[in-house]
């Protein structure tokens, strides 16, 4: 069995060398790579992002420390 960078040597079919293309393209426009992390929340201004993560993180971290269901919520 032909490892990737074996493959990657030969010559390409006319519809192999298509796909190719397509593929490289489609991974790079209109940005690159397929997974994004976005926030769920407005992060617009110190005080979101105060509420968001520190220090405003610890209060909801506590709640679950004290009752582990509250994870869900």
């Amino acid at each position: 069995e032909q490892g990737m960078s074996e493959q990657n040597n030969k010559a390409l079919s006319p519809a192999e060398a298509a796909l190719r293309d397509a593929a490289r393209e489609y991974h790079r426009s209109p940005t690159r790579g397929k997974i994004a992390v976005t926030p769920t929340k407005a992060l617009s201004n110190q005080r979101d992002l105060s509420l968001a993560y520190s220090p405003g993180v610890a209060y909801p971290c506590l709640d679950i420390e004290a009752d582990p269901q509250k994870a869900a919520d």
